[in-house]
């Protein structure tokens, strides 16, 4: 139950359903068609693009030297050094037949664990650190037909799921991003009296990995969702032309979702073939979602901000293959973020790339007064004692709690390098505040640094019993070469008393190094 909801928020936030170029907002529907190279004497164009990215992490101390969970008797890391690497190739082509239509993909088609690869590593989601295998090939994310039409263009197949910042729904784009959500969708999209307008039906959100399309080994079978979707955008490049004419600029968006799902396969008997009656679970749950995105530009000043709010309820939050749970768990997650933005060096011989960028953020995800933050890996609905860095927010026995209230940020949203984004996976259950600087003394080199403050929301959940979390300073620095880019991230966490141990000796610091070396063709 516990990665059901996030995974249900995931799949619901977003209704509009085309890949994303900005990082922000949805994107131009039509942008691709209309930017494509056009060669009158072929009928068919391939446009090819893709990334290459090698990175190697160093972590210290990433125990916090909380010892072990009182529950699992083991600790966040085992190790007091940590250190691991990777390496992935993707390519996203897209093939034009004729002027109207487009054949998409997108394809790791090599991706792999290059030495030890150690739970809670920031490229390696926590339920993906079990799995044995070094290696992968051809692994498609996404594949699906794009088909312009007079009116607006009709969408089908696997294809990436945004809205707004990602809170929600994140397409996991950038270079350093990893995973990503991905629905299996019939989307249509159109412009209206200077907006865009969408509706999607969806049969279940593609999973992070399996096999292409709909199958009986896959949690996402029985999950359906509608939603409908209404933003108005604009490109960065016309956000330019804005500041440059002195004129203010305001977009919104509205995204609405309304998913069910009557059937499921428990997590431990997912590997089964669950179609048959003794194998499959009787879910009958029920999520609808709002997510509201907006952004308000005025000379060299930005405020941005998304916040989504959801009903969930589940009739039978069973585990166990053919038995019958008789508690509907209720919730309400809701969570949001606010960016204020204010550029120092911007005017008409700058380019917006170069401005010295100052950034305060504001963030927070709903509470559950459940002992633990939520995890990202489902392993029991009940057992969670006080200083358990994770619990299941629910007890299913007669009397428990059957509240379910904890939200988390999508984990692609990062606001730091350690405590959010490598150990707890997601802001969740948290409010946090960050200051963020980042400039370009060199047109090659863009340097950057962040400061983050954490606390619970609720003392009692977090593992300390209080509710500051932790401090967390982060600078960066990348330099770009044409495609090529190196990129250094370091982080030094202080942990506070809501991330100690219990009656155990105050958390210890952790630090953590980050290199990658990418392409982007």
């Amino acid at each position: 139950m516990r990665a059901r909801v996030p995974t249900l928020l995931l799949a619901c936030a977003c209704a509009l359903a085309l890949p994303v170029r900005a990082r922000t907002g949805t994107g131009d529907p039509v942008e691709i068609f209309r930017d494509r190279p056009v060669n009158p004497d072929l009928p068919i164009d391939l446009v090819l693009h893709g990334q290459l990215r090698l990175r190697s992490q160093l972590g210290l101390g990433l125990d916090l030297g909380r010892g072990p969970s009182p529950t699992s008797g083991e600790p966040l890391f085992g190790d007091a050094v940590q250190h691991g690497h990777d390496a992935r190739l993707r390519l996203t082509p897209s093939l034009f037949l004729g002027d109207d239509l487009r054949v998409f993909a997108d394809v790791d088609v090599l991706a792999a664990s290059l030495g030890p690869a150690a739970t809670g590593v920031p490229w390696a989601a926590r339920a993906d650190a079990a799995r044995s295998a070094a290696l992968s090939l051809l692994d498609v994310r996404a594949l699906g037909v794009d088909w312009l039409l007079p009116i607006g263009v009709l969408s089908l197949g696997r294809m990436p799921a945004h809205f707004g910042l990602g809170l929600g729904a994140n397409d996991g784009a950038d270079l350093d991003d990893d995973g990503g959500d991905r629905a299996d969708r019939l989307a249509f999209i159109a412009p209206f009296m200077g907006t865009l307008v969408a509706a999607a039906l969806d049969v279940g959100p593609g999973p992070a990995r399996s096999d292409f399309g709909p199958s009986t080994r896959a949690l996402s079978v029985g999950e359906q969702a509608i939603s409908i979707g209404v933003m108005r955008w604009h490109a960065p490049w016309e956000l330019a032309l804005y500041r440059n004419a002195g004129r203010p600029l305001f977009d919104a968006g509205l995204a609405l979702a309304l998913e069910w799902q009557q059937q499921d396969a428990p997590g431990p008997w997912v590997t089964l073939d669950w179609t048959r009656d003794a194998s499959a679970v009787r879910r009958d749950a029920h999520l609808a979602v709002a997510d509201l995105w907006a952004r308000g530009v005025v000379g060299r000043f930005r405020l941005e901000g998304e916040a989504f709010v959801s009903d969930l309820s589940i009739d039978n939050p069973s585990p166990w293959p053919g038995v019958t749970v008789r508690r509907t768990l209720r919730g309400n997650p809701a969570a949001f973020a606010l960016v204020g933005e204010a550029r120092l060096l911007d005017d008409e011989q700058v380019h917006p790339s170069d401005a010295l960028l100052v950034q305060l953020e504001l963030g927070a995800a709903s509470a559950d007064p459940a002992t633990g933050f939520p995890d990202v890996t489902p392993t029991a609905f009940t057992g969670a004692q006080p200083g358990d860095v994770f619990g299941p927010q629910v007890e299913l026995k007669r009397g428990g709690d059957d509240r379910f209230d904890a939200a988390r940020l999508h984990p692609l949203h990062r606001i730091d390098l350690i405590l959010w984004r490598t150990l707890l996976g997601g802001v969740s259950e948290a409010a946090y505040a960050r200051a963020h600087v980042e400039g370009a003394p060199l047109a090659w080199l863009r340097l950057e640094s962040a400061l983050i403050y954490s606390q619970a929301i609720v003392a009692e959940s977090a593992p300390g019993g209080v509710a500051p979390l932790g401090v967390e300073l982060d600078v960066g620095a990348e330099a770009t070469l044409g495609g090529a880019s190196l990129r250094v991230d370091a982080g030094s966490l202080l942990p506070l008393g809501g991330l100690g141990a219990r009656g155990g000796p105050a958390p210890a610091p952790a630090h953590l190094v980050i290199v990658r070396v990418g392409h982007v063709l």
